[in-house]
């Protein structure tokens, strides 16, 4: 985490370290999109058994937030797992707790109750420096999840991690898979898709679910020399490659 001269935390980062995730493509009622084979965090897609289930399932997030929440570390004793910044906490939400800001310089502290977060737009379509997924990818819309024609196959594979919303209680482990979506509202809630096959537009956004990302169709890789950097901005030479595979010459 990066820190100012006071200790405080302005930015953090989470390093996933996995074998190359998989690329899957869906078809639904408004055409194709590709998602990885894994949630974020997820060190196998299978989900297995025992300490292979245990791998596939990923971490957890918070709807808006970046940075995610460790998981069971132990499936027979589900003890949390801890991270490098330490063990998750919790804190009620308030006035001065119920912020990006809070959230930004508390990576591991859960902001529990209702009241977290009511900016619909932490998360969306055009991706924020706040999603989790890797470049190239972004949390999914929920238009993404809806009415499938061709996902059967893939989502036999999706671990059954439940969902956490209070003090490190895992709820239905096991038995349900929970997934974000970028789609939020202004009155802290968000859309979401669940066992098996389900979509919904309205839960808590404090709950902690699993997130898979969806390929960024607007992702552009620049190449090229930083000639002049300022507080704002950058002049590049070079060219803008689109995920197609097509260029522009000038930027």
């Amino acid at each position: 985490a990066a820190k100012d001269a006071g200790g405080n935390i302005i930015w953090s980062w989470h390093i996933w370290v996995t074998d190359q995730p998989a690329e899957q493509v869906y078809v639904n009622e408004k055409g194709t999109f590709t998602m990885l084979d894994r949630n974020i965090g997820a060190t196998r897609a299978d989900r297995g058994t025992g300490e292979e289930y245990r791998q596939s399932v990923g971490l957890y997030y918070q709807w808006g937030r970046k940075d995610p929440f460790v998981g069971i570390a132990d499936l027979s004793t589900l003890e949390f797992a801890k991270t490098t910044l330490g063990e998750k906490s919790y804190i009620e939400s308030g006035s001065d707790t119920n912020t990006q800001a809070y959230a930004t310089s508390h990576p591991t502290t859960v902001i529990s109750n209702s009241d977290w977060n009511k900016d619909s737009s932490l998360w969306g379509i055009v991706k924020t420096i706040y999603d989790p997924c890797p470049p190239g990818w972004r949390v999914p819309h929920l238009d993404d999840w809806s009415n499938f024609t061709s996902m059967a196959t893939f989502s036999l594979e999706y671990p059954r991690a439940g969902y956490t919303k209070s003090y490190n209680s895992i709820n239905a482990l096991g038995n349900t898979y929970y997934l974000w979506s970028c789609y939020g509202e202004d009155n802290y809630r968000a859309g979401y898709f669940y066992s098996d096959g389900n979509t919904s537009t309205r839960t808590q956004t404090y709950y902690e679910y699993n997130v898979r990302c969806a390929k960024d169709a607007s992702f552009s890789v620049i190449t090229g020399t930083v000639t002049e950097t300022t507080e704002k901005a950058a002049s590049v030479s070079g060219e803008v490659i689109v995920n197609d595979g097509t260029t522009i010459d000038e930027i």
